[in-house]
């Protein structure tokens, strides 16, 4: 799967939260490839869905605009709005527990943790 709408679709679903490390702070390359050897392929699968969906289908229709194209609160828009969707909920989802799994696997993410507690 090509990486940035992967990566475009993962931050738009699970944004940093506020005073955590940004996602630009974080190296995605290892989780991702991680992520591309050991995951089911149920799970890629699902994710390969969402990504398109996400991605390009559903912000085209909505906005006229692939996700990556809008700004943040329209992205934020976007996902509500496909994450309320019949059948398009479960797949945001999915989307947003791979982008917990590549973001808390992220070493600055980690370090903030121990700091944290």
């Amino acid at each position: 799967m090509t990486v940035w709408p992967r990566r475009v679709v993962l931050r738009a679903v699970l944004p940093a939260p506020p005073g955590w490390p940004a996602w630009a702070d974080v190296d995605q390359d290892a989780a991702e490839a991680t992520l591309d050897a050991a995951a089911p392929g149920h799970l890629r699968l699902g994710l390969a869905v969402a990504v398109l969906l996400l991605g390009w289908v559903l912000p085209l229709l909505r906005t006229g605009r692939t996700l990556a194209a809008l700004d943040a609160d329209r992205r934020d828009a976007v996902v509500a709005w496909a994450a309320a969707l019949p059948g398009v909920g479960d797949l945001v989802e999915i989307a947003r527990i791979v982008a917990c799994l590549v973001y808390f696997d992220a070493d600055a993410v980690q370090r903030h943790v121990r700091e944290v507690l």
